[in-house]
C-alpha cells in the first residue's frame, strides 16, 4: 500500500528565461518485531540435625568481623540448608537499626553492646554453642550451632518435627497478602504457642561497607492487634492460619549477592517463628519457616507471539496484528482458583484488554494458551511504537505479578513527511536545459529508511498550482545517505 502526502510548494526555482516551482511527495515503499537463593557448596555443607533451625543476627555495616565472618556464614548456610536454616538480620545501616516495637535486638544480645551476635533458638546468654558473639572462620562458623541440633525445642513430649509452618505471600496491587498457617502433629491434647512474624528483605539494600549483602533484613513486624507476638492454640492435625496485609514498599529493590537488581516485589520476605512463650521471655521454639521454603504458587505469562501478516516491519493504522499468548504454572502446586489470561495492547503504561479467555483448572507445569486480532484502526496515528501482548488477572494466591504481564513492542509505520528539495549546483538554469532535483524527506518513524522512501516530484509554474509529473524522471539514484542532506536525484 502507497501513502502519499501532497506538500505544498516547497521550493521556487528562478529561472534565466523563466520559473517554474517543485513540489515533492514523499512514498513508503514498504508497507508490508522468585526470591532466589544462591548456588549451596555442597563439598562444605554441615551435617543436618533432621528439623528446622531458628536464629536471630544483630550486626552493621561498618562491622568488620559482621562483614567478614558472620554474615557470610548465615548466608552460606542457608545456602546449603535451604529448607532447615530459617534466620533474620538486626542490621544497622547509616547508624540506624530497623523498626524494633518488642526490643527483640536488646532481647538477642542479652543487653550486650559488641556486635556480630548470632542466637539460636531462644537462649539466654552466655552460651558458646548458641549464642556467639564476635567473628571467626567464614563461611562455616555456625555449623556446629545448627548440625548440633540449633536449640531448638527438645523434650520427651515435643520435638521440632511435631510442628510444621508454611508462609504465604502473594501480591494484591500495592500490597503483599500474607498468610502463615501452623500445624501440630504431636500427641498432645493441644499446645499454646507465639507467632513471630516478620518482613524482612531478602537481599538488604544497604550493603556493608566492603560490598557485602545482608540478607533477611527486618524491615517490619506481624503482630497481633495488642502489637504482640500471635497466641495460637493448636490441636492435632488442624491447620491455624492468621494473615496479615502489608505496602510491597515496606521493603525495598536490591542488588542480589552477584549485583543482578531485584525488584521489591521479588526482595519481599516473609519469615515466621513459633515459640512456647511471648516476646518477652526466653522460650524454646518449636518450628520456623520463611516465603522462600516449601510449595509455591506460581502462574506466569511463559510467551507470546506477535504478529502482523501484512508486514513484519510494523504496522499502520488498519492493519490486523494477531496475538497468541501462553500461561504456565510454573510453580509447585496445583491451581484452581481460577482468573483470567488476557490478550492486550497498551495505551501508555495501561493495558487495554482486547480479548479474554478465563483459566481453568492447571497442574503443575500446565499451559493454556488463547489468541485474538487486534484491529490498530483507531490506535492513535501519532504513536512511534505500541507494545502487544497478554496479561493474567483475577488470580488467587500468585506469590508474584511480575510474571503476569508480557508485551512485545511493534513500531507504527508512520506515513513519512516530505522536505525541500534542492536543485544540484546552481540554481539559474537556461529554458530547456536538463537539471537535476535532490528529493528529500523523513522517515518520522523507527521503520523507514532513505532506502524505503521514493518520492513524486512534480513542476508547476510560479504561482500557477499547475503541478505536472510527467517531465521528471529517476529517483533510483540515492545521495548523501547516512546524513541530513541524503535524497533521491530527479532529471
Amino acid at each position: 500500500m502507497k501513502v502519499y502526502e501532497k506538500s505544498v510548494s516547497l521550493v521556487i526555482i528562478t529561472l534565466f528565461l523563466g520559473s517554474i516551482a517543485l513540489a515533492i511527495v514523499t512514498e513508503n515503499a514498504q508497507q508490508s518485531n522468585p526470591v532466589l537463593l544462591d548456588e549451596p557448596n555442597i563439598s562444605k555443607a554441615p551435617q543436618s540435625p533432621g528439623h528446622v533451625v531458628w536464629s536471630e543476627y544483630v550486626g552493621a555495616d561498618f562491622c568488620g568481623p559482621c562483614m567478614g565472618s558472620a554474615s557470610p556464614s548465615i548466608n552460606e548456610l542457608k545456602n546449603e540448608h535451604p529448607d532447615e536454616v530459617v534466620f533474620i538480620s538486626h542490621y544497622g545501616a547509616n547508624g540506624q537499626y530497623p523498626p524494633d516495637p518488642l526490643g527483640r535486638q536488646n532481647h538477642v544480645m542479652d543487653g550486650g553492646s559488641g556486635i556480630p551476635v548470632m542466637k539460636f533458638g531462644d537462649v539466654k546468654a552466655p552460651s558458646s554453642t548458641y549464642h556467639i558473639t564476635g567473628g571467626g572462620n567464614a563461611g562455616t562458623m555456625y555449623d556446629n550451632a545448627f548440625s548440633t541440633g540449633g536449640n531448638m525445642v527438645n523434650s520427651p513430649s515435643l520435638s521440632p518435627n511435631d510442628f510444621s509452618m508454611l508462609v504465604a505471600q502473594s501480591q494484591n496491587g500495592a500490597n503483599m497478602d500474607i498468610e502463615i498457617t501452623v500445624t501440630y502433629s504431636g500427641s498432645s491434647q493441644s499446645v499454646v504457642a507465639y507467632l513471630q512474624g516478620v518482613v524482612t528483605e531478602h537481599y538488604g539494600a544497604e550493603p556493608y561497607y566492603n560490598g557485602n549483602i545482608p540478607h533477611n533484613v527486618v524491615r517490619d513486624w506481624l503482630l497481633d492487634s495488642n502489637n504482640q507476638f500471635t497466641q495460637l492454640t493448636l490441636t492435632p492435625n488442624i491447620p491455624v492460619s492468621t494473615t496479615w496485609t502489608k505496602p510491597i514498599s515496606t521493603v525495598r529493590a536490591a542488588t542480589t549477592d552477584s549485583g543482578a537488581p531485584i525488584s521489591a516485589i521479588d526482595n519481599f520476605l516473609t519469615v515466621g517463628a513459633l515459640m512456647d512463650g511471648p516476646h518477652n521471655t526466653y522460650n524454646a521454639v518449636y518450628t520456623a519457616a520463611d516465603a522462600s521454603m516449601g510449595p509455591k504458587l506460581e502462574i506466569a505469562v511463559s510467551d507470546i507471539n506477535v504478529v502482523n501478516p501484512t508486514s513484519s516491519n510494523g504496522y499502520v493504522n488498519g492493519d490486523q496484528i494477531t496475538v497468541s499468548a501462553t500461561a504456565k504454572n510454573i510453580g509447585e502446586l496445583d491451581y484452581s482458583d481460577g482468573g483470567n489470561l488476557e490478550i492486550v495492547y497498551m495505551d501508555g503504561n495501561t493495558p487495554v484488554v482486547v480479548s479474554t479467555k478465563s483459566l481453568t483448572n492447571m497442574a503443575v507445569q500446565d499451559t493454556i494458551t488463547h489468541t485474538a486480532n487486534i484491529d490498530t484502526t483507531n490506535l492513535p496515528s501519532n504513536a512511534w511504537k505500541t507494545g502487544f501482548g497478554a496479561r493474567l488477572s483475577g488470580l488467587i494466591g500468585d506469590r508474584s505479578s511480575g510474571n503476569n504481564l508480557l508485551v512485545e513492542e511493534v513500531n507504527h509505520d508512520r506515513i513519512p513527511t516530505a522536505k525541500q528539495a534542492t536543485v544540484s549546483g546552481s540554481n539559474v538554469i537556461e529554458r530547456g536545459s536538463i537539471f537535476t532535483v535532490v528529493a528529500k524527506g523523513g522517515a518520522d518513524d523507527f521503520v523507514d529508511t532513505i532506502q524505503t522512501m521514493t518520492f513524486e516530484l512534480e513542476v508547476s509554474p510560479a504561482g500557477a498550482n499547475l503541478w505536472d509529473g510527467s517531465i521528471d524522471s529517476g529517483g533510483q539514484n540515492i545521495v548523501n545517505e547516512g546524513t541530513s542532506n541524503e535524497g533521491r536525484e530527479y532529471t
